[in-house]
């Protein structure tokens, strides 16, 4: 007997699978522990495995969020509010990058620099003495 599955629906498992409690335990040991290996194979993931390793990684991330209380747990009630929320988030981080971009300055100066005229970037920040300090 030839059992077929349409792809849609094998994703919709996958992503169950991913946020139920056994997965996400296995998930965390993995990530913490370095060794714990999911799959039989540890490399050359197929489609379905890195698919399946992402909602692992998305719902790790969301369950973090609510327990953080950054979001309320009504939002694993439905899929379309998990898929919301996580454009949110994207949306979100790609604001304040775009913020941070514009607000950090990439050199600074001190006083110390402006008499000598040298502008010192991030980098050497961190190893360069300030007039005044020991």
């Amino acid at each position: 007997m030839n059992l077929t599955i349409p792809y849609d629906k094998i994703l919709s498992i996958a992503r169950q699978l991913a946020k139920s409690n056994y997965w996400q335990a296995l998930y965390a040991q993995a990530k913490e522990l370095g060794g714990l290996y999911l799959f039989e194979n540890n490399r050359n993931f197929t489609e379905l495995q890195i698919y399946f390793l992402s909602q692992l990684s998305f719902y790790n991330s969301l369950y973090i969020d609510i327990y953080m209380g950054d979001v309320s747990e009504k939002v694993l009630e439905h899929e379309i509010y998990e898929d919301a929320y996580s454009y949110y988030k994207s949306w979100k981080r790609k604001k304040e990058k775009k913020y941070k971009k514009a607000t950090v300055p990439d050199e600074k100066i001190t006083d110390y620099h402006k008499d000598k005229k040298a502008v010192v970037n991030q980098n050497q920040w961190v190893f360069t003495k300030i007039k005044g300090q020991k």
